[in-house]
């Protein structure tokens, strides 16, 4: 893009920006926007569970939510990560089934992650039901050649 062409995206962005309408809660005193279904941050809600409970969810964050939501979403860096050079020019990329399979893993590692963590929380007793489905992790993803 051209400088001036840069110039006129981001005047349209300020002027898009005025027009989003903005309240203040009552209650906390915290601006309500309409485009967060939260005004905490993910990574900073990670964080509090990670001080809170002890675990490392925050360490997850880039490649368990931010990656897969630039890909999954039009974002520059999404585009970039499908986008190779070949002799012909730039080729897009589907995603790539070694791709789809690390997010399966990560996925299964998350819900791993959120039953030890409701177990916990809530004390329901069933360490013994959580273990071994962490024991089964490995042998599942070992035999499928991760």
């Amino acid at each position: 893009m051209t400088p001036e062409e840069t110039q006129g995206l981001e005047e349209r962005y300020r002027q898009a920006q005025a027009k989003v309408k903005s309240e203040v809660c009552k209650k906390c005193g915290q601006p309500v926007t309409q485009e967060a279904w939260t005004r905490v941050a993910l990574d900073t809600m990670a964080a509090k569970v990670d001080a809170d409970a002890g675990t490392d969810l925050s360490k997850l964050y880039a490649s368990c939510y931010l990656v897969p939501t630039f890909q999954s979403h039009p974002t520059a860096f999404g585009l970039q990560l499908r986008l190779r050079t070949t002799d012909a020019g730039l080729v897009y990329d589907e995603v790539s089934e070694g791709t789809a399979h690390e997010m399966v893993v990560r996925g299964h590692d998350l819900v791993l992650r959120l039953l030890t963590f409701l177990n916990n929380y809530f004390q329901l007793g069933l360490d013994a039901e959580v273990k071994a489905r962490y024991e089964m992790f490995p042998k599942i993803w070992n035999a499928s050649g991760s």
